[in-house]
């Protein structure tokens, strides 16, 4: 959604965040800016929970080691860090 687009309450929209999709529900609008913390009540979380699993099991096994001393990675290291990042 872009952030001039104008929403409904009962609008439903995705977010993707690298691997992960969550799904959110407008429950009713806000008539000012609020933080992060008061937006939870305004929207309802529909993602799945095998969308959340997701966050548990990805994060740990798509860590790439690099040795210290070995410099910046070559345009082919590089490739390869981002797909096992994705």
């Amino acid at each position: 959604v872009k952030p001039s687009r104008q929403i409904k309450p009962g609008e439903v929209f995705t977010v993707t965040q690298r691997y992960l999709t969550r799904t959110y529900k407008v429950t009713s609008l806000v008539e000012k800016r609020v933080s992060a913390k008061v937006l939870s009540q305004y929207i309802e979380d529909l993602t799945p929970q095998e969308e959340l699993d997701k966050l548990k099991t990805e994060r740990f096994t798509s860590y790439v080691q690099r040795y210290k001393g070995l410099g910046r990675p070559t345009k082919k290291e590089r490739r390869l860090i981002d797909k096992y990042k994705l």
